[in-house]
């Protein structure tokens, strides 16, 4: 039993939640067989966040835990079930946008670990706590929470926590307009989870640095990652994830003036977000309300009504298609005047190589590029394993990271949906 929620907990870190659940289910399952009231407390926990902790069942399988926690000795291991179980639920209260309810439980969390000296656990429930403060508009509260957290940290192996608390690091600095901060703990938190193999949340980095280039006033570079996001968020079918690309590219419309296109894809990702039942992160909805304030200065209430209501009524790939035909209409940032400065700045690719690289970036494969660039299959083999050679990279997910940061995406012409690819 204890094993299978280890493997939960390994698949829960690579963000495979519905195998997290799998083994969750069989562990408590064992658990149950067993009379083990500790571990299946915890088994539930798991089980419970894998199910969703906003969703119906979610919530029944976390107040099935706390009711069991609360029955527990008060011996230290089990007093540090408890904390847990307080912490976990409180993230489940969260999830469902109840903040002032979170706190209670979280603090709670933090006092009984306070008391056991666990240092393990307190770097997740400040990160929580903060996570808290950013959904009631405290910016610097949050900030200074994640600094301890990531204090707390410094020593740690627990590169998921890590991971979490740089990124909600970035959401708090980015809410401040320190956009510099922000992408220093962004690009950090994505190598934490490219070292993880964890494919759930690189995508929600890549939508973040999109946000920072906006704030930075770098409308190329923020499509870009965008679009970077919204490909793979499409692949994965997360609705969500959708809804957040959408968003961000609504922000890059708003930028450069197409406030219907804007309208449209804020209407699409209203109707995604009800369709997923997914809660709006707070410094997604700081963003949202940051572009909805501009987009009503660019449009009268009539017309933004109207083109809200096409939005509603598309379907995913239109909608997927409209978003990424503003990311085509924007300029490309100037390239070098000759292709030797040109290799030089991109780490010696040749014109070609660095076509493929955008397109890698688009989440094109092997024969998707071959098809767009009428080549051999084994040539664009052969050209991905030259540019993996020439820049010192082992995966195709750091091709994508390197073109989108170095703006290649843009020497492509036309952008294609995943759906053409």
């Amino acid at each position: 039993a204890h094993a299978l929620l280890g493997a939960a907990a390994l698949a829960f870190n690579q963000g495979d939640w519905a195998a997290a659940g799998t083994y969750a289910q069989e562990s408590v399952t064992l658990f149950r067989q067993s009379e083990d009231r500790a571990g299946l407390t915890l088994a539930l926990l798991r089980l419970g966040f894998a199910a969703g902790p906003a969703g119906e069942q979610g919530r029944r399988l976390l107040d099935e835990a706390l009711a069991l926690a609360q029955t527990l000795a008060p011996t230290p291991a089990d007093q540090w079930v408890v904390a847990l179980t307080y912490y976990v639920c409180g993230q489940g209260i969260y999830f469902r946008g109840d903040y002032p309810l979170a706190r209670v439980y979280l603090r709670q969390a933090l006092r009984l670990l306070q008391e056991a000296g666990d240092l393990f656990f307190l770097p997740r429930v400040l990160s929580m706590l903060a996570g808290v403060d950013l959904g009631l508009g405290d910016y610097a509260l949050a900030r200074t929470r994640l600094e301890e957290s990531l204090a707390l940290l410094a020593a740690s192996n627990d590169l998921r926590t890590l991971a979490l608390v740089k990124s909600g690091l970035g959401d708090a600095a980015r809410c401040q307009g320190d956009y510099a901060r922000a992408e220093q703990v962004y690009q950090e938190s994505l190598a934490l989870y490219r070292t993880l193999g964890n494919t759930a949340d690189i995508p929600a980095m890549l939508h973040n640095l999109g946000y920072v280039a906006l704030g930075q006033h770098d409308v190329p570079a923020a499509s870009a990652w965008f679009v970077a996001s919204l490909v793979q968020q499409y692949e994965r079918d997360d609705l969500a994830g959708v809804a957040e690309g959408l968003a961000g590219l609504a922000a890059v419309a708003v930028a450069v003036r197409r406030p219907e296109q804007a309208a449209r894809l804020l209407g699409s990702a209203e109707t995604l977000r009800a369709t997923a039942q997914a809660m709006v992160w707070p410094a997604e909805r700081f963003e949202w309300d940051r572009c909805m304030a501009a987009l009503q200065t660019q449009l009268d209430a009539a017309a933004l009504a109207a083109a809200w209501a096409q939005g509603q009524a598309a379907t995913v790939d239109q909608a997927v298609n409209d978003a990424l035909a503003v990311a085509a209409e924007i300029p490309a940032r100037a390239a070098p005047a000759t292709s030797a400065a040109q290799k030089a700045q991109y780490g010696g690719l040749t014109m070609r190589e660095r076509e493929v690289a955008a397109l890698v970036a688009q989440g094109k494969s092997n024969r998707a590029i071959a098809r767009q660039m009428v080549i051999a299959e084994g040539t664009a083999e052969r050209h991905i394993a030259n540019i993996l050679l020439k820049l010192g990279f082992h995966t195709r997910a750091q091709i994508a990271a390197w073109a989108v940061e170095q703006g290649l995406a843009h020497y492509i012409a036309n952008l294609h949906t995943p759906a053409d690819q």
